[in-house]
């Protein structure tokens, strides 16, 4: 978790232009809060991917 106040610069280098938004490993995944089944389904596929 980056706190955008902290850690400004991070979150523009990443594309963070509003708050909430999602990065995962360092990549802006959503820009707005997903619901909670698009965010699951979202992690599940990262674990999948990385494991495989």
């Amino acid at each position: 978790m980056v706190n955008v106040l902290e850690e400004l610069d991070y979150a523009v280098q990443i594309g963070v232009l509003a708050t909430p938004a999602i990065a995962i490993d360092g990549e802006l995944v959503f820009t707005a809060l997903p619901s909670e089944k698009r965010l699951r389904q979202t992690l599940q596929q990262r674990i999948d991917h990385s494991s495989s």
